[in-house]
């Protein structure tokens, strides 16, 4: 059966293991193309512009980290290890040359008056090559996202971007680094939970709770940085960012009403073969799931929008449906057999709230 785009991303999410070893091997090729970009950038256009000699060895020195890990580490430690090289480079790029500017800055007076007229820039290259790291850096997260080792590398590699888009404001990298700050949040409470249970359907139950409610704090967030654009110019970074706020919010929502779905039909799944019905799963789910639902709630009265408002109701649906599948006795008893009748009232509530948004629509 072929798997749209948020479910492959959800079967790597959940298949760790096997993508881990996986992993393993192809970094081989991923750090042997950072040592050829690093000389290609220095031969083409770094002999005679510092600019790119600097991006050159930000290449250079994350190629030659991966490929330290690959040839001196046991392979249970070369993704976290390679993970934490090019997350630590990273940040120091971002960072130190902010750092010195700012020192440069206030030792200015009364010699070097002339530095206060500046404004910081990057180097040119720089933020394409960060946001190029991080996209490898996500991925890699994804296969340890019940690690800390992710929260670390995630969260340092989101700071150094957004440091970076602060002072050359770039919508793809902004929005790389939050991506990358919201999976150092949802890693950090999927591995608390790990060290109780490492189970699937824990580690998906636990994503559901901050990836609803970071959704609702982006989206929020964006409705207060909208205050600092006047006139429809921003007047700084955080409202550059306002429109990309939005997006991440949905695409959060998204996921998690995913991973909600996958969550209500797990015991039935022909490769599951228990009922997941600890006391445990259920005191999960009734924390999960309510979060989830105020917050789509909350995020369709923000947009007034109809297909928000059905996601509602789908995850309603959803959360009735991860309750009764995990009691055998109701569901084989009642829920099956009123199948039909079930469906058509959840049809009738879409029905429903199309005719209400119809109505409010002519009003206007």
């Amino acid at each position: 059966m072929a798997y749209t785009l948020p479910e492959r991303i959800l079967r790597l999410f959940l298949e760790q293991g096997i993508w881990r070893n996986q992993l393993s091997s192809r970094l081989i090729p991923i750090s042997i193309i950072m040592l050829i970009s690093a000389a290609v950038i220095w031969v083409i256009v770094g002999r005679n512009r510092r600019d790119y000699q600097i991006v050159s060895i930000y290449w250079l020195a994350c190629g030659l980290s991966i490929w330290s890990a690959l040839h001196y580490l046991s392979t249970e430690w070369i993704i976290p290890a390679s993970m934490l090289a090019i997350s630590i480079i990273s940040f120091l790029w971002a960072y130190i040359p902010v750092f010195l500017y700012h020192r440069r800055y206030n030792n200015a007076w009364p010699d070097n008056i002339d530095i206060l007229t500046r404004k910081y820039k990057p180097v040119r290259g720089i933020i394409t090559s960060l946001s190029a790291i991080a996209l490898i850096l996500f991925f890699l997260g994804l296969c340890y996202i019940t690690s800390f080792i992710t929260v670390i590398c995630t969260a340092l590699m989101g700071t150094a971007l957004l440091i970076s888009i602060h002072y050359d404001f770039r919508p793809e990298s902004a929005m790389a680094g939050m991506v990358l700050i919201t999976q150092a949040i949802v890693s950090c409470l999927i591995a608390i939970f790990a060290q109780f249970d490492q189970s699937v359907p824990t580690i998906v139950n636990a994503a559901i709770i901050p990836l609803a409610l970071l959704a609702v704090l982006w989206i929020w967030l964006g409705r207060i940085w909208s205050g600092q654009i006047i006139d429809g110019k921003p007047l700084t970074t955080t409202a550059k960012m306002v429109f990309l706020t939005r997006h991440i919010g949905i695409m959060l929502l998204g996921f998690a009403t995913l991973m909600a779905v996958k969550l209500s039909f797990w015991p039935i799944l022909p490769a599951v073969s228990s009922w997941d019905n600890s006391t445990f799963r259920f005191i999960l789910m009734s924390i999960a799931y309510p979060i989830l639902i105020l917050s789509n709630a909350k995020i369709a009265s923000y947009f007034q929008s109809f297909s928000l408002t059905v996601l509602v109701v789908i995850n309603l649906f959803c959360a009735t449906l991860a309750f009764v599948t995990r009691m055998p006795n109701f569901f084989t008893n009642y829920f099956l057999p009123n199948i039909i009748l079930i469906s058509s009232g959840f049809i009738l509530a879409i029905v429903a709230i199309a005719v209400v948004f119809q109505l409010k629509y002519q009003s206007k």
